[in-house]
């Protein structure tokens, strides 16, 4: 059977989860598939154009979801295809108990589950619901991340630009400025967040087992860490996430009550 460029992806991705992107090479990934070096540069012209695609795989796991078409009433909803990435539907479905289901990371940690209400159900207007959208895609787009052996690493230094991807910043981008926010405003908000959850699942990655404990403080010389320290003896990384996008969300608001279209 021929190669196809999807056969590449699939191959590179599951490399990827298996021995991380320092050991993602051409040559491993050839003797994956079974083919001669030469026979990847049919469909990729370089390891940046492969590593470029498969972070696309990854964002796609996060955006297709939502710009997938709805089912027309009274139709029978369809059932996902067998080979439908894992993160697709969990990322953004809301279970009873008010979180979003998330898959395992490749390395067998249990990613967060998804908060679906960091941002509470109000009539406040659009901007409120194109704000409760965004936290819903920040923390779909961390699990994405997580669910990939250094995911945020890649796709921090691969940037996608999978029509998918850009279909869906396009329609986000629309949806602010039909809420009255200006183009620019919307666009340092939309790269703000996306900045902000890469370099949280990053931190997040590079040390999963966290840092090794040191000597405590001295109490006298640091008060404030000391007693942050203590009210903190063990991290909690989900309630870290949602306070960071909160004051994000926080800050936008802010520059739309001052009408003066800036932070």
């Amino acid at each position: 059977m021929p190669l196809r460029r999807e056969t590449v992806v699939d191959a590179a991705l599951e490399l990827l989860d298996e021995v991380g992107l320092d050991a993602l090479t051409t040559r491993a990934l050839t003797g994956r598939l079974g083919v001669r070096p030469g026979a990847l540069y049919w469909h990729v012209r370089d390891k940046r154009e492969l590593l470029t695609a498969v972070a696309e795989r990854i964002m796609d796991e996060v955006f297709a979801p939502a710009m997938a078409p709805a089912d027309p009433p009274n139709s029978t909803p369809t059932t996902a295809p067998a080979d439908t990435p894992a993160a697709a539907t969990p990322a953004l479905a809301t279970p009873a108990d008010g979180t979003s289901a998330a898959a395992t990371p490749a390395d067998g940690t249990p990613a967060p589950a998804t908060p679906a209400a960091d941002t509470p159900a109000t009539d406040s207007g659009p901007a409120d619901d194109w704000i409760a959208d965004v936290t819903v895609f920040a923390h779909a787009l961390r699990s994405a991340l997580l669910r990939h052996r250094d995911g945020a690493r890649l796709v921090a230094t691969h940037t996608p630009v999978s029509p998918v991807a850009l279909r869906a910043v396009e329609e986000g981008l629309a949806r602010m400025r039909a809420a009255g926010v200006p183009l620019e405003l919307a666009a340092h908000f939309g790269d703000t967040v996306t900045s902000y959850v890469t370099g949280f699942a990053l931190q997040e990655q590079a040390a999963p087992g966290g840092t090794a404990a040191g000597p405590a403080p001295d109490a006298a010389a640091y008060p404030h860490l000391t007693a942050w320290a203590g009210l903190h003896t063990t991290p909690d990384r989900d309630a870290a996430f949602r306070t960071g996008i909160a004051l994000i969300t926080g800050g936008l608001r802010v520059a739309l009550e001052a009408g003066s279209g800036q932070v």
